[in-house]
């Protein structure tokens, strides 16, 4: 009997199975830039939001209630209402007094990502030093040396 060309059942199912492993790794390729531009969508909303808390304290002028411990202020209202961020999250503002009249200022933002298997695993945060209305950061401070000194 004379052989047919073509491709037997075989060879047909053996391609797919060779075309399907070849497809696996561009399937998980793209499954991971998805969920990787999610994090990173949320992450932006996030520091956003640590941006506006603090330029909203900036903008009421010198926390006075800042002491040498950091002190969690109330969340100014010109910084608008907490959006929506991840699958939840809490949002911390605070200051500290430093020296030479400068307070610190704290802005935190937990949240939580849908594949989190923990509430609160990602954090936003940003620092910033505001100065005190009359200028008394600008009194120079003495420095202090220890006994023995830079080497010359």
């Amino acid at each position: 009997m004379k052989r047919r060309g073509g491709f037997s059942a075989v060879e047909a199912l053996l391609g797919c199975v060779m075309l399907a492993v070849a497809v696996l790794p561009l399937m998980r390729l793209n499954y991971d830039t998805g969920r990787e531009a999610g994090f990173s969508e949320v992450c932006l909303q996030a520091q956003m939001r640590v941006e506006n808390l603090l330029e909203a304290q900036r903008a009421l002028g010198f926390p006075a209630a800042a002491t040498s411990d950091w002190t969690d202020l109330p969340v100014p209202p010109a910084a608008g209402p907490k959006p929506p961020i991840g699958c939840g999250s809490e949002e911390r503002l605070r200051a500290r007094a430093e020296a030479d009249g400068l307070v610190a200022l704290e802005a935190d933002v937990r949240f939580t990502l849908p594949t989190d298997p923990q509430p609160l695993t990602h954090r936003r945060a940003s620092l910033r030093l505001v100065a005190r209305a009359d200028a008394s950061w600008l009194v120079p401070v003495p420095l202090t040396l220890d006994a023995a000194g830079p080497a010359d």
